[in-house]
């Protein structure tokens, strides 16, 4: 008679004489990625009494199981013919290559940047492969694991997507903190040959002011003479820091008025006034012809006047504020001079 033992699971089973190994095949997945869940299913125990051991973490009577894949190996799996009790147990190996990637972490090399300035993000240094959106466009796609904006924007977005081996993850959206640039927009006002410069904002921790003639100031309102460059055209900058160490900077176009040609044209009896204008030109004459055609900044001709002996008050309240030039010609006597309107 057959000896009566107790199965890995505590049932009782009456074994033959004879070790006969049950036929089995296994489908397991052969590579995955650290984490994921994997099933391996054992084909051929239909109709059979067996137990199972998975990593020796105890006997099962399932034919498929699932597991967390955590690193590269030859996975054991015992076999257990309970009809057989007294016969070896079969065990099966399942070599298993494991990608160790975790989830994609992004980040900036900085906390907060200024508008406009350069930005590098970068993810895990394993992955073999990323993709960078920036702002929803695919920007690099590569080995690359490090991608530079080279101007930030204000609600600038960006994320990647990285891969190892077969194993892909997409980071979290990551929203850069930018501050603003700050504003360096000013304007200015000309007394005679003396330039008034006054900044939009006053609370900047820093003011730097290049007028074109080798002049310069840190004065935030400076007044700057240009006696020296009358009839020239300068170009005036101011560059200015926050307290958030963010700069900026603009320039405006100063056409300086030739106050000679001014004395000059009252020699010859001429005389233009006020300037700046506010709405009226005045003109007192000793001529009884000629012309003075305005133009602006942008060389457009914006008036057609006829000098005629004695004063005149002519009428530009339809011009823009800015610089004019005037083109005077005393019969055959030609002047230019520059006019501001405020």
């Amino acid at each position: 008679d057959a000896p009566c033992l107790y199965s890995q699971v505590s049932r009782q089973e009456c074994t033959t004489d004879s070790c006969v190994p049950i036929p089995v095949s296994i489908n397991a997945p052969s590579s995955a990625c650290s984490g994921d869940q994997l099933e391996v299913v054992v084909n051929g125990l239909a109709n059979q009494n067996y137990a199972m051991n998975f990593e020796n973490n105890g006997w099962f009577e399932d034919s498929s199981f699932n597991f967390i894949a955590s690193i590269s190996k030859n996975y054991q799996l015992l076999l257990q013919d309970s009809s057989q009790l007294e016969c070896p147990v079969q065990e099966y190996l399942i070599p298993l290559a494991v990608d160790k990637f975790g989830d994609v972490n992004l980040q900036a090399d900085k906390s907060e940047y200024c508008e406009g300035q350069s930005a590098e993000f970068s993810v895990n240094d394993s992955s073999e492969n990323t993709v960078f959106n920036y702002n929803g466009i695919d920007v690099q796609n590569g080995a690359m694991t490090s991608y530079t904006r080279t101007a930030v924007g204000l609600n600038d977005s960006i994320r990647a997507v990285a891969t190892l081996g077969a194993c892909t993850d997409t980071s979290e959206y990551l929203y850069p903190s930018v501050n603003p640039s700050p504003n360096a927009a000013f304007t200015f006002e000309r007394t005679g040959p003396n330039y008034e410069f006054t900044p939009e904002e006053s609370s900047n921790s820093s003011y730097s002011w290049d007028f074109g003639d080798g002049q310069s100031s840190t004065d935030p309102n400076p007044t700057i003479d240009f006696s020296a460059s009358q009839g020239m055209q300068r170009i005036v900058t101011l560059t200015v820091v926050d307290a958030k160490g963010c700069s900026a900077d603009s320039s405006i176009v100063v056409e300086v008025p030739d106050l000679s040609n001014l004395y000059e044209l009252a020699a010859l009896g001429l005389k233009l006034y006020p300037n700046p204008i506010q709405n009226t030109l005045t003109i007192e004459s000793d001529y009884s012809a000629g012309t003075i055609v305005i133009y602006d900044i942008h060389a457009q001709e914006v008036a057609e006047l006829e000098i005629i002996a004695g004063a005149q008050s002519v009428d530009l309240s339809h011009l823009a504020s800015g610089q004019y030039i005037l083109n005077i010609d005393l019969d055959g006597e030609r002047k230019r001079i520059l006019i501001t309107k405020d």
